[in-house]
Order: structure tokens, then sequence, then C-alpha cells
């Protein structure tokens, strides 16, 4: 039936497939799982009478991985049941393999045929899906989007504009005069009358004068070059004449080679820039409130409040916010003033700063010749609720690998993750250009979440709804280029947001890579990917599902393949499904793709992967991994298939009467 069914399913789209399928092999599914379900009854009942005569624990998981092929381990009273198993494996086999190399989409090519020969791939078809056919059953918004309430200020939510969106209309700031606040609840604004700086009088004494005032007269100067900027800069920040390096700044105005816009800049975009940090008292019309941990709550500011914010930083006016020691005002938030951008090395400026200043400026000229009128809310997310992991039974969702694309691009409408530093941002006003800081330059109204987001703890994340790409880019780290202008073109929701969405939420950074394994660490890790992607606001038809990829890995040292499951055991929880970027990391998706279909076509619920993920981290270590966690996974369900005797703390089959076809770890 196998073959015929083959030839039947050449030429056909993947729903003509899964149709053919699945009328076809009802009757073999049926009694498959019958013959599966009187197998692991027979295979429990014996482990239970046998349990006071197990083997010695002394059995290692190096025997387990060096044993013979499942099939010539299996005892002679499962010969039939075997028998009757193999060929309806056989025609799986064959029609997973047609189905991968048939139909395929152009975006994510499918080159891992030989993964879909592998015993660790036996699916039965009707649970394998091509990558075309996969993408179409993702949620992705608007598509899958509810109808959002109307917008209005209430008390873990503030809106800094009057919530009365008109497409095409910059809203309006609220109050319409400035209301001060100068307090450890708010951002210490530089045009608040508090903000204040010491002066020398005549007689020798002291006075305090409004830095404010002082910032709207050096800035009301002509600045005609990037000296006159580092002048003017320090003419306000005094006390960092000797500390602030600009060196960078003068290089890329005067050397950079494929810079070319020097005349422009001075001429049209920086006096842009200065009209909108002096007009912030009447753009931003109260502080933003400070997004502290241990508390949700949100705050949603206009495109033009947020490019008011990030003039002023990059002018470096905001006050309090240079002191980065363990006992200073916001030690615990980043730093938000620009002049570490502007700091040059040896050379001047470095090829990446040079690259960010390019993303930087490109946002000023927009904004400053076409007013935005769109809007962007700043979720901080603290997690009340903590999953029972061990006792979760909920089944695994599906997910799709690709060692093609970008989160930003083909990961559209859905939750992307930024593989965040737990101070927001990292290393991008910095030296940093990976993930997270190229994703905050080619959307720099990121950035402004660092003036109010303090440190992430291990149980919050901060979302990020509606930001804007401005920039095209290509490269990575060293090789980050700025490419050109960016017209974002997805479409907006009725607050005026994007529907972009970014969840920010940091992993661990081991210093010693097989300390990760350890089961505190997981769950340290599972309960940060849960704060991320859970949303108990909708249901689950209502979520987009979640574009992912190598999170935690690369300077964090973190192994792909583990935080691949705890992205996936999170997301399930959260009951949403996951594509994952391994950038172009062809065995790595492989990898991957082959574990998570395994495990789905084991029906395997959280709990039994906790367990086993348990299991993996208690094998006597000396430094180092005995085996690779994919092996172990793959053997120790392999162990509980085949009836072997378990080695020391291996689990029990346990007859579950409600699942067929599927093995329960307790």
């Amino acid at each position: 039936m196998g073959l015929l069914l083959v030839k039947c399913l050449r030429g056909k789209s993947e729903n003509d497939y899964c149709a053919i399928f699945e009328e076809e092999m009802s009757q073999e599914e049926s009694r498959e799982k019958k013959l599966q379900r009187n197998l692991l009854a027979s295979a429990a009942e014996r482990r239970i009478t046998s349990s006071q005569n197990s083997c010695s624990p002394a059995q290692s998981i190096t025997e387990i991985l060096n044993d013979v092929p499942v099939e010539s381990q299996v005892c002679k009273s499962e010969e039939k049941t075997e028998k009757a198993n193999s060929s309806l494996k056989q025609e799986t086999s064959t029609i997973a393999s047609s189905s991968q190399s048939q139909d395929s989409c152009d975006l994510f090519p499918d080159t891992s045929s030989n993964v879909a020969d592998s015993p660790r791939n036996l699916l039965p078809a009707s649970k394998v899906f091509s990558q075309e056919a996969f993408l179409c059953h993702f949620n992705v918004a608007p598509n899958c989007s509810a109808p959002l309430p109307p917008l209005q200020p209430e008390p873990l939510h503030t809106v800094l504009f009057h919530p009365w969106i008109e497409p095409g209309v910059a809203p309006k700031p609220f109050p319409e005069k400035y209301r001060d606040k100068w307090d450890c609840n708010h951002v210490k604004m530089p045009c608040s009358p508090e903000n204040l700086y010491p002066v020398k009088t005549s007689g020798g004494g002291r006075k305090f004068q409004s830095q404010w005032e002082l910032i709207q007269k050096t800035l009301s100067a002509p600045i005609m070059s990037s000296w006159d900027l580092e002048e003017a800069i320090l003419n306000y920040n005094s006390q960092y004449s000797k500390k602030w390096d600009f060196q960078g700044l003068h290089t890329f105005f005067s050397e950079e080679p494929n810079y070319q816009n020097r005349t422009e800049f001075f001429s049209s975009i920086l006096p842009g820039i200065i009209e909108l940090a002096l007009h912030l008292p009447d753009i931003c019309t109260q502080p933003v409130p400070l997004l502290t941990k241990y508390r949700t709550h949100s705050v949603t500011l206009s495109q033009k409040q947020i490019a008011s914010l990030l003039a002023n930083a990059f002018l470096c006016t905001f006050p309090r916010k240079n002191f980065q020691k363990r006992d200073s005002e916001y030690s615990t938030f980043p730093d938000i003033n620009f002049n570490r951008l502007f700091a040059g090395g040896r050379n001047g400026i470095n090829k990446k700063g040079a690259e960010k200043l390019k993303c930087l400026i490109n946002y000023f000229k927009r904004v400053t010749i076409k007013e935005p009128t769109g809007t962007v809310t700043f979720m901080r997310k603290y997690l009340v609720n903590v999953p029972h992991w061990e006792s979760s039974t909920q089944k695994l969702s599906r997910i799709q690998t690709s060692s093609k694309g970008l989160i930003e691009v083909e990961g559209t409408g859905m939750l992307q993750v930024d593989f965040a530093n737990k101070f927001v941002g990292g290393g991008v006003l910095g030296h940093g250009c990976v993930q997270e800081e190229i994703r905050f330059v080619i959307c720099p109204e990121l950035i402004v979440s660092r003036l109010f987001t303090e440190r992430l703890g291990d149980i919050e994340v901060l979302v990020i709804t509606g930001a804007e790409q401005y920039n095209e880019y290509c490269g990575y780290g060293s090789t980050f280029t700025w490419s050109g202008n960016y017209v974002d073109s997805t479409p907006s929701d009725s607050w005026g947001r994007k529907y972009t969405q970014i969840v920010a939420m940091d992993a661990i950074h081991f210093y010693k890579p097989e300390q990760q394994y350890q089961y505190h660490f997981v769950k340290r890790e599972l309960n940060k990917a849960y704060c991320g992607f859970y949303d108990d606001t909708l249901p689950p038809a209502h979520l987009p599902a979640i574009a992912t990829g190598n999170w935690g890995c690369g300077a964090f040292r973190g192994d792909p393949h583990l935080k691949a499951l705890i992205q996936l055991v999170a997301a399930s929880e959260a009951q949403r499904e996951i594509l994952y970027f391994t950038f172009g990391n062809e065995a790595l998706k492989n990898d991957i793709q082959a574990m998570c279909n395994f495990l789905l076509y084991k029906e395997v619920s959280i709990k039994q992967l906790i367990h086993v993920l348990k299991l993996y981290a208690s094998q006597p270590q000396k430094g180092k991994i005995v085996a690779k966690l994919y092996d172990f996974i793959y053997a120790t369900f392999r162990d509980i298939q085949t009836e072997r005797k378990p080695s020391q703390k291996r689990m029990e089959i346990l007859n579950d009467s409600d699942t067929c076809g599927s093995t329960s770890l307790d």
C-alpha cells in the first residue's frame, strides 16, 4: 500500500497529500495504536511485578548508547507485535521521505532528506508536514489578532497622550501643559525645574541654576562641526569634560569613507534633532514612569514623543544617568545618553560604531523630515504564577526549524524574541553588535526603553509592541553594515501600533557551560521563557506564533540543543507554536527538527520531558557531560519502548489508559 500511496501523491499539493494519506492510514493508525497500547500495558505490568528484582544501577549511559538497534532487543514475547508494526513503519518512513522531497517552500528549502530516513524521524505522515504546509498553519498577526479594547489609561497602563487615534495624525500629548514629577518612580526629565547645577558666584560662593536653561542656551548657538557638538555637550556636562571621549565622532565625520552626508547632517539633520530635543516639554508633557522590578506595568508613547526623548539622549541631556557605580541612583538601569557611542579607540571610531551611527542618523533624518504618527507600547511583565513544570500534562506544541531567514523578516506578525541582556539593549550604545544590538539600531525606537526599564529579574521580561524598522542592514558582529533606508509597511492596530511585537528576555551567562544542564538552571530558563511567551488575556487562537532561535547561545555559552527544548516546553505551556531559526546552521536545524518530530510522535508531555532532562542532569559528571543531550533522550525513550531494565533513577513505564501509543514518565 505504501508504494502505491507514494505514486498517488506525486505532483499533488500538501493538502491533497494530507487528505489522501489520512483516508488511507486511518485504519492502519487505529491498528498501530491498539498494538502499542497492548504492548505498553503488558510492559508496565511486568515492570511493576519485577520492580523488587530490578537490575543493578551499574548500567551506565555509555552502555545504553552503545546498545544494538532497537529491533534486536525486543524479547521473544514481543516479536509478533514488532512484526505487525514493521510493515507500517516501512510505509510511514517511505511516505515521510517522499513528503520531504516534494513540494517545499522556496523561502525555507528542505535539505534534510537524510534525516527523514533516520529512525529518529519515523513519524506517521499525518504528523509530518512540509515546511510550506506548516507555515500556513502558524498564527500570524493581524490575521489571528482579536479586536483591541478602547485605548485608555489604567492603573497598570500609562498613556502619555490623548487616547484618540486618527490614522496619519500624531496623537496630542497629555496633559496639554507640562507637569513635572521629580521622584524615584519617574524619569527625571532634563526640562524639569528640579534639574539644577551649581555655579560659582563672584563672591566665591555657590548657587544653583537651571540645567535646562543652560541646555537651551547652548544648543541655540550654531553647531557646524563635530568639534562644536562636543563643546556644546560638555558645556552642560562639564563634570565629564576630562572623562568623555568624542574621538570616534570626530573620526566618523572626518574620515569615514562611506559616509557622504556630512554637510547634510550639520545643515539640516542636527538642527532637526536639536529642535526635537528642545521641544521636549511640549511633546512629552509628563515624565515617563519607571518600569521597575517586581511589578507588571505598561507605558504607551507616541512615536513623536520617543523621537524627542531619543534626541535628548543623542545630545546627552538626561541628568543622573551617567553614573554606573554600584551605589549610584540609577545603577540598576542601563545608560541612555549617547556619549559612549561617540567614543573612539586607537584608530578613531571602530567599524561597528560607524555603522550604528549611520543607522541612528538615518532614523533622525526620517523623523525630522516627516513627523511620525504611530504609537509604541512597552510592557514589563512580572511572572506571578510560575508553572509546576514537573506535573504539567500539557502536550508539546509544533515547531518548525529553518537554517535560512531572519526573525524580523520571516517572523513578521509573530512574537519575535530579542536575545536580550538583563540591561535591555545590551551594548547598543557601546561595542556590542550581535542580535539584540542590531535589532535596536535598525529599530531605534527600542533604545528609549533603556531610559525607564530597570534591570530584568529572573521572572521578568520586556515586551515592546509597535516599534518601526527604519534601517536595512547586512552582516553580523564585526561585519555589520548599514545598507540603507528601510520603509516598514507593516500595518497598524487600532491603537496606532505596528503589528510588530518583540519580547526582550535575558538568558543566563554560563561561565562553565556544563552547569547549564543542572535542573535549577533549566528551571530558571523555563520560567524566563514562559514569562515572555504566555498571555492570559487572550485565547490561544488569537496568540501569534513565536519566532526565535539560539537564545542565550554564542557569548552566553548556552547549548542550542538544550535552549531549543527549553523554549519548546515554555511555548507549549503557553499554548503557542514556534518558528525556530538556526541562522545558517543546517546540521543544528536537522538535529532540532528531528528531535522535536520524535517527541511529537511520542506524544510527549511537558512533565515527561522535564523528567528526562532532570535524569540527564543527574548522570555522573567529572567536569564533562558523559553523553550528548539528544542521544540521551533518544536512548531513554528507546529503553522504555523496548522494555529494557532501567539504570539508577530511570523512570518506570506507567500504563495510561487515556493515552494510546505514548509513554508515561512520572
